[in-house]
C-alpha cells in the first residue's frame, strides 16, 4: 500500500512554518521506500486559518491518488491547529498529533503521542544513510532543507536528555521537523485497516 505522509510544523507567527509531503510504500514485511515530493514554507506572519486552509487543499489534492496521512507537530501552540484539523471533515485516524520532547521513551498524551526529538532526527538520518529515501528532481526548498539539517547539533541536559537545537537562535527548523514528522510515520505506521503506530518496544498501538 502506497500513502502520502504530510508532515506539518506549524510555528509561532515570528518564525516559518513547514509542510513536507513522503510518498511511502508501506511494505508489510521488509524494507520501506519514501520519496520526498513536496516542500513548502509560509511566509512568517502567515495567519493560522490562512496556513489550516492550505493544508486542507493539499490533502483534498493528494487523496485523488490515494489514501493520505496528516502528521502535525502538537507540541505548545500545535494543539489547537491539531484540534481543528481533526474537525476538518478528514477521517479522525489520518489525522496525527505528534508532541515532541526531550525525553528518551514514546508515550500518550491528551491529543496523540509524544516522541522524543531524538527519535525522529534519528529516524531520519538512518533512512538518508540507508538510501531508502528518494528525492524528487528540482524540488523548491531543498538546498534550504539541507542546510538546516547542517546546522542543527546536540545539546544534552545534566540529567542527560539530550535535545536537537539549530546553532544559532536565527537558524530555523521548520522544514526539518516536518520532513522528520512524516518519515518517523512512514517507518513506524502499520496498515491493518487502519493506521497504528509502533512503540519503542516494538508493540502496535492502535490510534
Amino acid at each position: 500500500m502506497r500513502v502520502s505522509l504530510v508532515g506539518y510544523d506549524p510555528a509561532s507567527l515570528s518564525d516559518w512554518s513547514a509542510i513536507s509531503v513522503i510518498q511511502t510504500d508501506l511494505a508489510q514485511s521488509g524494507s520501506r521506500s519514501h520519496c520526498l515530493t513536496h516542500l513548502e514554507r509560509f511566509p512568517m506572519g502567515t495567519s493560522y486559518p490562512d496556513q489550516v486552509a492550505r493544508v486542507k487543499e493539499l490533502m483534498v489534492e493528494l487523496q485523488k491518488a490515494g489514501d493520505t496521512w496528516l502528521v502535525v507537530d502538537s507540541t505548545g501552540l500545535g494543539r489547537p491547529i491539531l484540534d481543528y484539523l481533526r474537525n476538518s471533515g478528514f477521517p479522525k485516524q489520518n489525522v496525527l498529533g505528534i508532541s515532541i520532547t526531550g525525553g528518551t521513551a514514546i508515550g500518550r498524551d491528551q491529543c496523540g503521542y509524544t516522541i522524543p526529538k531524538r527519535d525522529l532526527v534519528s529516524n531520519a538520518v538512518v533512512v538518508l544513510q540507508s538510501g531508502k529515501l528518494k528525492i524528487a528532481e528540482n524540488l523548491p526548498l531543498l538546498s534550504e532543507m539541507v542546510q538546516e539539517m547542517m546546522n542543527f547539533k546536540i545539546k544534552v541536559s545534566p540529567r542527560g536528555h539530550d535535545s536537537y537545537e539549530a546553532w544559532r537562535e536565527s537558524d530555523h527548523d521548520d522544514l526539518v521537523l516536518a520532513t522528520c514528522l512524516a518519515l518517523w510515520c512512514g517507518e513506524n505506521v502499520r496498515e491493518r485497516q487502519k493506521p497504528r503506530l509502533i512503540d519503542s518496544r516494538g508493540n502496535v498501538v492502535d490510534l
